[in-house]
């Protein structure tokens, strides 16, 4: 029985690993190749909203965070977060500028519930900005790609981006 046991474990893991190394392979493959050299498929404005719209939802989480006791503990965590998304928003509200586009100064009702109902529970409201952190990376990875949006200056903005969300990432799973 034990037996039968390892060897099943052992085809999970290779099973596993084989299926990284094909995901790998064709995400290197797929990311390598561009049909259309001026074929973007982001559209500037669809990012600059959606990130505006993610960062909004984060500045009204960390208010709704800072307001409890239990976050003086980490008081570090939420400095650093407020400073990297009011720089963060300052460059976002340029690009916004430049393209005409009207950001929203709060994030949509539905959002908002979502923090009114982890209001005061630290632990959920770490989760919602780990989601939030997630959204941005993935946000960030299509819009700094080869086909992401077709501004290389937002583009290049954007890749230089991912490494604040992945400490802010980072730190927060180390608090969970």
């Amino acid at each position: 029985m034990l037996y039968l046991i390892g060897n099943f474990q052992t085809l999970r893991l290779s099973s596993f690993i084989t299926a990284c190394i094909v995901i790998g392979f064709s995400i290197f493959f797929t990311s390598c190749h561009k049909e259309d050299p001026n074929g973007y498929s982001y559209p500037v404005r669809e990012f600059i909203i959606t990130a505006n719209e993610e960062m909004q939802f984060q500045n009204v989480l960390l208010a709704e965070w800072k307001k409890n006791p239990s976050s003086v503990k980490n008081f570090d965590v939420i400095a650093d977060r407020e400073k990297t998304a009011n720089s963060y928003m300052e460059k976002l509200k340029m690009f916004a500028d430049q393209y005409g586009v009207v950001l929203a100064d709060s994030p949509d009702n539905n959002r908002l519930e979502q923090i009114m109902e982890a209001k005061g529970a630290v632990r959920s409201l770490i989760t919602l900005a780990v989601r939030s952190d997630q959204h941005m990376i993935e946000l960030h990875v299509k819009a700094s790609s080869n086909i992401g949006v077709d501004d290389s200056a937002l583009r290049s903005w954007a890749s230089s981006r991912l490494a604040d969300f992945t400490e802010n990432l980072d730190r927060l799973q180390k608090l969970n």
